[in-house]
């Protein structure tokens, strides 16, 4: 990137790097600093017009999530009620998200962290 003079990276954190999460401080604390690097990155590269961000997704339908349906539902279930329309994200949508930031038609964004929760960090 540095001898293409341009580029974009997309950091992946997570809610927890928007919100506390009970249990989860470790996780929580490095979810917050990927953040943090990704903001303080963005100032470091913007004279190297490398654009620098971060996306914090909720819970996403993987297929490690879905197994949790069949082996553990009742935590499966305390997910999914977390969410206010009770529905996990695709992975596309989660996809198709990183492909907008990483193309010229989000040029402009530089230094933000993109959270993808169907509004589950909203309260």
């Amino acid at each position: 990137m540095l001898e293409a003079k341009a580029g974009s990276i997309i950091n992946i954190s997570s809610i927890a790097g928007v919100k506390g999460i009970k249990g989860l401080a470790v996780y929580s604390a490095s979810k917050h600093g990927v953040i943090g690097l990704s903001k303080t990155a963005a100032l470091d590269y913007i004279d190297k017009n490398i654009r620098i961000n971060s996306i914090s997704p909720g819970i996403i339908s993987t297929d490690t999530f879905e197994k949790l349906k069949i082996d553990h539902p009742e935590e499966y279930q305390n997910y999914i009620n977390m969410i206010p329309n009770k529905k996990a994200a695709k992975t596309t949508e989660i996809a198709n998200a990183i492909l907008w930031l990483a193309s010229d038609e989000a040029s402009y964004v530089n230094g933000a962290n993109l959270i993808i929760d169907n509004a589950l960090t909203t309260f």
